[in-house]
């Protein structure tokens, strides 16, 4: 189904750490709209937030889906659960580090060998908002200096490269001062070949 690595590592923790523990052996036609409130109860007496427990119950209907397509189920019990309500929060605004708070960051990098890589990679991560795993896969043929563009082509998570969120790539704006940064960066780097990982260390 074209589903990412990463998702199906997902489902199957889903799988063997929450369902298969209180689901059973029991047969699919055996489930019923309460017996999934039950599971959905007892996830949140463990602690899992709605967010994680919205996520098991997406994945539950999913499961159902394709019996009924199999004809190995008649009903998805999974549809008629309400899904559980997201908190509120209060502040709903998203906080920015001021221009002095970045400049204190990236300050704070220590002289060694892996802070010649962090100050430019906490700086770019701030003025671009990449993800951890698009900063780490970022390659020098993604960054177009003529353009003033960083292209987000790959992402690197759980130990292996793979497509970005949503398998889309996508390009933001590269500031006059992160420029200026990668390209000293670059050229302190023993890694600059177009395919070498931008934010490389030993």
């Amino acid at each position: 189904m074209e589903r990412k690595r990463t998702t199906i590592h997902d489902y199957r923790g889903y799988l063997r750490r929450h369902l298969v523990p209180f689901f059973g052996a029991r047969p699919m036609d055996k489930f019923d709209r309460a017996f999934v409130e039950n599971y959905l109860l007892a996830k949140k007496r463990d602690g899992l937030s709605s967010k994680t427990v919205c996520n098991h119950l997406n994945f539950l209907h999913g499961l159902w889906s394709f019996a009924i397509k199999r004809e190995w189920a008649l009903k998805n019990p999974v549809a008629l659960v309400d899904r559980p309500r997201m908190p509120r929060f209060k502040e709903r605004r998203i906080q920015f580090l001021a221009r002095e708070e970045l400049d204190a960051v990236v300050r704070a990098v220590p002289g060694d060998v892996l802070g010649s890589v962090e100050g430019p990679l906490y700086l770019m991560a701030a003025m671009t908002g990449l993800r951890q795993g698009e900063l780490i896969a970022l390659r020098w043929i993604d960054v177009d200096w003529s353009a003033s563009r960083i292209r987000v082509a790959d992402s690197y998570v759980r130990g292996a490269f793979d497509s970005p969120k949503n398998h889309r790539g996508r390009s933001v704006p590269m500031a006059d001062r992160l420029a200026g940064e990668l390209e000293r960066h670059f050229q302190a780097s023993r890694w600059r070949a177009e395919n070498d990982l931008v934010f490389a260390i030993p």
